[in-house]
């Protein structure tokens, strides 16, 4: 028996060893067979559902039965087999009558899933169906307006499908699958983020210089998202991002508007997402259309809702290292942002 928690165990053996025949929560009671998870542990895709049915509970394998065989045949059509992926379940035991799990039971189960992501690391996490969709990306949204879309949250890649089940309860679905697995295909194929820039600035006027030389790179539809705490830089750098974009006029922090939209040799649409609380209020300022419009937006606050944030883009974290002085990362997530984040290193490296 591992001694600890969850964070202690260093492979999957040794998680379900601590896992062991676990009364954590009423449904260790009511189980037949807690179901643990199967697969490859270095899996690059990994898939989680809401909780084992009536088959799984018998066997103690994940995804078998009517729901597994499509499961397979998608994997298939993806060009996948079972023994290449991990399978695991927001909880591990079976509630009865097929209800979703409640709250304590989720409480009790969910550290041993976030230890599995963590030991299987994979490049692309597929939840299956609304409840695990909703429990991984912290939403009461439908699976519906969901599904087949590339979220990420804690730096992991995430793309919801329908549950195989829908499928087998209405055939309309089917079709609905085979998309949402064409998707995961893609995000699967195509790599996701490309080599840090870390540039450290010893003043503001450094930082919307910095910032500048960014600005002066973006096109319309480029996307930036700003991280970092109060105090961090991040309207300096907004302010050079929209200097570089031919912007004279000033740019004041957006925090009471949400949104300000400046006009210059290409208009800069500039988020403030601070005093949002919910996803739901991005539809108030038509923050996805204002992204795909004529100009390039700087979003403050931008890890808010992650989830919320366009496949392509560039990820700016600021961090405060001395009374002036800020570090800056720039992470960019697919080609477009790749190809701007060098040439903001080359540029940067005749800067200096």
């Amino acid at each position: 028996m591992v001694v600890g928690g969850p964070a202690d165990c260093l492979d999957l053996g040794s998680l379900r060893e601590h896992v062991g025949d676990c009364h954590r929560c009423p449904l260790g009671d009511s189980r037949t067979t807690l179901v643990f998870g199967s697969g490859d542990p270095h899996a690059e895709l990994m898939f989680i559902g809401e909780a084992p049915g009536r088959n799984e509970d018998l066997t103690g394998e994940p995804f078998i039965g009517a729901a597994g065989k499509l499961l397979d045949e998608l994997l298939a059509f993806i060009g996948l087999e079972r023994e290449q992926v991990f399978i695991a379940n927001v909880v591990k035991c079976r509630p009865p009558g097929n209800r979703d799990p409640m709250p304590v039971e989720i409480a009790a189960c969910t550290p041993f899933l976030a230890r599995q992501i963590e030991l299987v690391s994979p490049k692309v996490i597929s939840t299956l169906g609304k409840f695990a969709t909703q429990y991984m990306l912290d939403t009461t949204v439908g699976i519906t307006a969901l599904r087949g879309k590339l979220y990420r949250v804690g730096g992991r890649r995430i793309v919801p499908v329908l549950h195989p089940a829908a499928a087998l309860y209405n055939a309309s679905n089917r079709p609905l699958l085979f998309d949402d697995f064409t998707r995961l295909k893609a995000v699967l194929d195509r790599g996701d983020a490309g080599a840090p820039l870390v540039v450290t600035t010893g003043s503001a006027d450094e930082t919307v210089a910095f910032g500048e030389r960014l600005g002066a790179l973006l096109a319309p539809g480029d996307v930036v998202g700003l991280s970092g705490d109060l105090g961090a830089g991040k309207t300096c750098f907004a302010q050079g991002v929209a200097r570089g974009l031919g912007i004279e006029g000033p740019v004041p922090s957006p925090t009471f508007n949400l949104l300000l939209v400046h006009r210059g040799t290409v208009p800069m649409y500039h988020f403030d997402l601070y005093r949002l609380e919910r996803a739901d209020q991005l539809e108030d300022i038509d923050f996805h259309g204002t992204l795909e419009a004529d100009g390039a937006s700087v979003v403050e606050w931008a890890d808010r809702f992650p989830a919320e944030m366009p496949d392509d883009r560039l990820d700016v974290a600021m961090e405060v290292t001395g009374e002036a002085d800020r570090r800056i990362t720039i992470v960019p997530h697919g080609d477009r942002a790749i190809a701007v984040a060098e040439g903001l290193r080359r540029s940067s490296a005749g800067a200096a």
